[in-house]
């Protein structure tokens, strides 16, 4: 079967216009997942960041208060030290 010759360039025009449209869609795909990867990994440190400061503060605040409660108890029972 003949086709047209504009036939015959309609369909190279689309074929050859699908493989690069391919090709950078695949690389645009990539490029996002590895940007967004990275920005996951960096809002991951940055709250895990943030959970050890709060726990840091939070674990600080009962130590300071076991030792105040420490030093109490010592007075109560040897009297204050001269």
């Amino acid at each position: 079967m003949r086709y047209s010759i504009r036939f015959r360039l309609l369909v190279f025009g689309i074929i050859m216009s699908i493989f690069p449209l391919t090709i950078l869609g695949y690389f645009y795909v990539q490029n996002f997942k590895n940007n967004l990867e990275q920005n996951i990994r960096l809002n991951i440190e940055a709250s895990s960041q943030r959970v050890a400061t709060d726990l840091d503060f939070l674990i600080g605040g009962q130590i300071r208060q076991v030792t105040l409660l420490s030093n109490v108890v010592t007075l109560c029972f040897n009297g204050p030290s001269i």
